[in-house]
């Protein structure tokens, strides 16, 4: 790398697994310097002072070419692909620096601002790709003792500040650590469910959505852990562990399996390390059925171990107070969840019917009170019944969990999104502010602060979270969906079209995306597609009254008439058996 460049003293920046120092010019990978030219490297800093933003074509060649005026675009397309080529970054899917047509590139991660420790140190030599996993560089690792007072540093952090100003990125400002005190990814797989009668498949989903959601709290700042809805996808799938961590973003996986006989279950879980493919830990625990959940807590004791991020103290009385006592209640509890997840109509009646069962043998159980809580807010989303009912009852439900356990963010999350659609403001954003400054924010509550910010006029930092989000959950098709939608709302259908396409690409018969597509060509003035586009979202929707409604009016737009009243006829209908505006039933009435 060049040395004739100056570079601007300032705060270093961590991203991911990389870490830059605008001072010295050096981009770090695990700690490890590697090798980055100057215009890429300008470029990297560029996008990291803006986060979450696009940076223009026009602004990234003043930046890297000021005072010369030159056909930039070969140049600037040439400094992007070295660019990504040094973060091992591809253009699509982006997992790092994401190209907004026509307009410039964004940094579609997460960054942290960095204090810079000025004080004299020796580097480690200049090397090509660095060594392999964690349990590769054991070695290296300080002792246990310098790591945990850095977990301690960490854990003393204030919590993420907020800026009410709308060109505001929201930011942790912590202090410079080891090198070695990196982040790592973990992803969860499904556990196989390896008995006989394949009956168990409500506890292995539930075990390892459990993992997910207690490894997230652990200490974010130090391990990430990609969200369930990108996991699930692998079940039942038979690849190289190396592949699928590197489409989850991931440097370490943990995958285990499950067999039930009688009352007791054998689980067997391992770590690997997914650069060297090795394996880090393993263990076998052989259990009673309702020692389900102590099985939970001794995997994350173990996991934390094995990764050298000890648990924060306080974190195993955290995760015994949103359990239950009583295997009963926890295996009524995970038989919910697996009926919650199914997301349809007679999942969610199944599920309700289940939560309510845990909570009958176990009233103050913290996670069946947060499960029919969700279950009341789906209930409302789908129209089942009087969304201003369901979402009181979600409301009630969360509250009461929370007052047995504040920490417990996702009835946390449950609250705050209940908040805002009973038109609560000052509630949704108090409930938003401390779940954002939360450890271990799930992807979906980042999603539902997003749609928040929108609503309170704030779209471009709901823009930022989404992104976020779609971090943690880089494949999930909720969380794709909802950011094109958010980047059609904010006008930018370029971006919009690129985001929805990539989701119908992973999945075709998710509804919401054909809708959103919709929304997009209808803007854009395609009607042709836009038509198609809101058949797809009705026929994969099975009729439900928000994509009746949207194509009815797409119809009487296009001038087919006869379609549009068909369209008017199957919402009243609906509105028999379910809860349907009077606004949108009135808006399709007055188009014909």
């Amino acid at each position: 790398m060049s040395g004739t460049h100056h570079h601007t003293a300032g705060p270093s920046y961590r991203f991911g697994v990389f870490d830059v120092d605008p001072r010295t010019g050096e981009l770090r990978k695990r700690g490890v310097r590697i090798r980055i030219q100057e215009k890429p490297l300008q470029l990297l800093l560029a996008l990291l002072e803006r986060p979450g933003e696009v940076v223009t074509r026009e602004e990234l060649c003043a930046r890297l070419w000021p005072g010369v005026h030159v056909e930039f675009d070969e140049s600037l397309n040439a400094a992007v692909k070295r660019l990504r080529q040094t973060l091992g970054d591809v253009a699509d899917p982006p997992r790092f620096v994401e190209t907004v047509p026509r307009r410039g590139y964004r940094l579609i991660v997460p960054v942290e601002r960095i204090g810079i420790d000025r004080r004299d140190h020796h580097e480690p030599a200049e090397v090509g790709p660095p060594p392999g996993g964690l349990s590769r560089r054991r070695e290296r690792l300080p002792a246990l003792a310098a790591l945990a007072a850095a977990v301690v540093l960490l854990a003393g952090v204030a919590a993420v500040v907020f800026d009410r100003r709308p060109e505001a990125v929201p930011s942790a400002v912590v202090e410079h650590t080891p090198a070695d005190a990196r982040r790592v990814t973990l992803a969860v797989l499904p556990f196989d469910d390896l008995g006989s009668s394949g009956d168990r498949a409500y506890l292995s989903d539930g075990l390892t959505e459990e993992l997910i959601t207690q490894l997230g709290r652990l200490l974010p700042e130090r391990l990430a852990v990609v969200a369930r809805t990108s996991v699930m996808r692998y079940r039942g799938v038979r690849r190289d562990i190396r592949e699928i961590g590197t489409e989850l973003g991931a440097t370490h996986v943990l995958e285990g399996s499950l067999r039930a006989d009688g009352r007791r279950v054998r689980i067997a879980v391992r770590l690997v390390d997914v650069a060297s493919g090795t394996q880090v830990w393993s263990d076998v625990f052989d259990r009673g059925l309702g020692d389900a959940l102590h099985t939970q807590i001794d995997v994350v004791r173990a996991v934390a171990r094995s990764l050298a991020a000890d648990l924060l103290p306080g974190e195993p009385e955290a995760l015994a107070r949103a359990g239950s006592t009583s295997g009963e209640a926890y295996d009524a509890y995970l038989r919910g969840l697996y009926a919650l997840r199914q997301g349809t109509v007679t999942g969610f009646a199944l599920a309700r019917q289940e939560f309510a069962r845990a909570l009958a043998d176990d009233p103050d159980y913290t996670m069946g009170l947060a499960g029919l809580a969700e279950v009341a807010l789906n209930e409302g989303h789908y129209r089942l019944r009087r969304p201003a009912d369901a979402y009181d009852e979600a409301r009630t439900l969360a509250e009461r969990a929370l007052a047995r356990d504040p920490d417990l963010l996702r009835a946390r999350a449950i609250a705050a999104e209940a908040y805002h659609l009973l038109g609560d403001r000052d509630a949704a954003a108090h409930a938003f502010g401390k779940l954002r400054a939360s450890r271990g924010v799930p992807s979906d509550a980042l999603v539902q602060y997003a749609w928040f910010l929108h609503a309170e006029g704030r779209t471009d930092d709901a823009l930022v979270e989404i992104a976020r989000a779609h971090v943690l959950d880089p494949l999930s098709p909720v969380v794709g969906t909802a950011r094109a939608h958010l980047s059609f709302e904010a006008g930018r259908l370029d971006e919009a079209g690129v985001q929805i396409a990539a989701v119908l690409a992973r999945d075709p018969d998710y509804p919401y995306a054909s809708y959103v597509l919709g929304l997009v060509s209808e803007a854009r003035g395609d009607t042709t597609a836009a038509l198609a586009a809101f058949e797809r979202a009705h026929e994969l929707g099975e009729g439900a009254p928000k994509y009746t409604l949207r194509l009815g009016l797409a119809y009487a737009v296009a001038g087919r008439l006869e379609d549009a009243r068909r369209m008017l006829e199957e919402v009243r209908a609906a509105a028999a058996r379910e809860h349907v505006p009077a606004e949108d039933l009135r808006r399709l009435e007055s188009s014909l």
